[in-house]
């Protein structure tokens, strides 16, 4: 009976759950930070930008996790990149997009590096965890 409820009623009750892939990757440098580099780098939530890495130096690398192939992605970090040039804090600081994508075109590159934004990969597990590795260096 149950097996009969399941087959012809009870899937349509299932609900199907959305993951947004940059919330899984948020999640999982947190994770990394916090296990494999908690006594190098620190991470921070932060209102404007996805987070923000404190290196040992203490530079603060104020990151968005999007797609170069995605417009309102490479906008998202551009607009947060001149919100933020407004406030008064003079630290030393670098702003990255870590790009999660195959894709890499050129119009995106280039706008985002003449506002001083690198770009970083940022699709994979070995990827994300050798970007840390360098911010230890």
């Amino acid at each position: 009976m149950k097996t009969l409820y399941e087959d012809f009623i009870g899937y349509k009750f299932h609900q199907k759950e959305n993951i947004d892939p940059i919330e899984q990757i948020k999640k999982k440098t947190k994770l990394l930070v916090s296990s494999e580099f908690k006594d190098h780098l620190t991470i921070e939530k932060d209102d404007i930008f996805d987070f923000v890495i404190y290196d040992k130096n203490r530079v603060r690398h104020f990151s968005d996790i999007g797609s170069l192939s995605n417009k309102a992605h490479v906008n998202r970090m551009l607009w947060q990149r001149e919100e933020y040039s407004f406030s008064s804090l003079n630290d030393e600081k670098v702003f990255d997009f870590l790009n999660i994508s195959h894709e890499s075109p050129d119009v995106a590159q280039n706008l985002l590096r003449k506002n001083e934004i690198a770009v970083v990969p940022y699709d994979s597990d070995d990827v994300r965890y050798e970007y840390l590795k360098e911010l230890v260096k």
